[in-house]
């Protein structure tokens, strides 16, 4: 079995795919003298990446590849989490003989651009409402009142101070508390006369 493989000005390679990842890849750089740190890979008409980058370096390629069929050699630039940023075929005037393959890839980088874009203002927005928490946190913003809870007076010591003076409405009312007075306009009418 074996394969054609596209790149440059229009040259062709006769490749036999029935070998591991890791000699498939340094076979293609060194005859069409690709750089060891460029990122390598197939495509098809269609822009489907073999994804050689991902594949373990033992494994055998011959799955991956239809017998006779014809593939563009392509840079892959990827994001620093791995996953692929752009798609750039080595091939010259690839637009005019592929333009399927042109068009997917344009649809990708479109999307790889917004997905860009979301990121980034995610980020600026985690790190202003991030800011806008600090400023809360500061010790400025809160101010323990000084009012002792047992005798009611002020205080100077600080381990008697309570952050809150205003009794909480969802808290239940204490057992010894007389019932609350209702407000009547029949009482205010009485008090009155």
């Amino acid at each position: 079995m074996f394969i054609t493989v596209e790149h440059g000005d229009g040259k062709l390679l006769v490749v036999n795919p029935d070998c591991n990842a890791v000699i498939l890849q340094d076979y293609v750089r060194r005859t069409c003298a690709i750089e060891p740190s460029v990122t390598v890979d197939f495509s098809d008409e269609y822009a489907n990446l073999t994804e050689l980058f991902n594949k373990p370096p033992l494994e055998n390629m011959f799955d991956y590849f239809m017998p006779r069929s014809t593939v563009v050699l392509v840079q892959v630039d990827r994001k620093t989490d791995g996953s692929i940023k752009k798609v750039t075929p080595l091939l010259t005037d690839w637009e005019k003989k592929y333009p399927l393959m042109e068009r997917k890839l344009r649809q990708r980088d479109k999307k790889t651009k917004q997905v860009f874009a979301a990121a980034d203002k995610d980020g600026k927005e985690r790190g202003r409402s991030s800011k806008l928490s600090m400023k809360s946190d500061s010790p400025t913003s809160q101010v323990p009142s000084k009012t002792n809870l047992k005798n009611g007076k002020n205080s100077a010591k600080g381990d008697n101070r309570s952050t809150s003076t205003t009794p909480n409405a969802d808290a239940p009312p204490p057992k010894n508390a007389p019932p609350p007075k209702k407000n009547s306009s029949k009482g205010k009418k009485k008090q009155a006369k």
